[in-house]
């Protein structure tokens, strides 16, 4: 049964810089805890909905279920996750960070700096995931570094043409994920998924955990936060 973690970045765009605004960010984590999800997940560097450190110490100790801080690997960012503390950090690539596609680490370009990055954040008990593309080559590499979990990203199957395509790229996620299992990774998934597209692979078993942001807090503007995590839920706990 694969866990549910949801992105609560679209809160934070919309509460925007000010720590007073709304929606609060605290109360929105602990509604979807109250939902069900099994875990929260925040991007700092993306967009406009900043938040501070003071925040982020605060939703850490709000959050009774998994905290998961999605960063780029810039010095900036990693000491900001170290002095934080959060159970796991997910790298991701340097790329725009306004784009609602989120930048995938080029593991064979920046091999060194990822793998030093890992075993820093581990020693300070942080688990480590990397957010990369389904492909043989970055499984390996993931492998290599010794990071607990790759996250692949699953924009390739959600902008797939046709069935035939989208069935081809679940394939290739499912395959990857057999083969991140066989070099002792954890398995997750995000990009883009949604109630309408997640079942492929969720039907799988090979997906230990699905990252959700849009696909939930979108789709609660017009049935409700709990009832947006309960429909993924559903799916991919059946």
């Amino acid at each position: 049964m694969a866990r549910l973690s949801v992105n609560i970045d679209d809160i934070a765009y919309l509460r925007g810089g000010d720590e007073n605004g709304t929606p609060n960010l605290y109360h929105a984590a602990m509604q979807v805890e109250m939902a069900g999800a099994d875990g929260i997940a925040i991007c700092p560097a993306r967009g406009d909905g900043s938040i501070s450190r003071k925040e982020f110490q605060v939703l850490k100790n709000v959050i009774g279920t998994h905290f998961n801080m999605i960063i780029p690997p810039t010095e900036f960012m990693i000491d900001t996750a170290v002095s934080i503390s959060p159970g796991s950090v997910t790298l991701i690539g340097e790329g725009d960070m306004d784009s609602r596609i989120m930048p995938a680490l080029d593991l064979a370009l920046d091999y060194d700096r990822i793998s030093e990055l890992t075993t820093e954040l581990q020693t300070k008990d942080i688990m480590v995931s990397l957010y990369i593309p389904p492909e043989v080559e970055g499984v390996k590499l993931a492998a290599k570094t010794k990071a607990d979990y790759v996250e692949f990203s699953t924009w390739g199957y959600v902008n797939a043409s046709g069935g035939a395509e989208r069935a081809a790229e679940a394939e290739k996620i499912i395959s990857m994920a057999q083969l991140a299992n066989k070099l002792l990774l954890g398995v997750s998934c995000g990009g883009g998924l949604d109630k309408r597209n997640i079942k492929a692979l969720a039907d799988s078993g090979q997906i230990e955990e699905f990252v959700i942001g849009r696909g939930i807090t979108g789709r609660a503007l017009f049935t409700g936060l709990e009832n947006a995590i309960n429909e993924i839920a559903a799916i991919i706990k059946d």
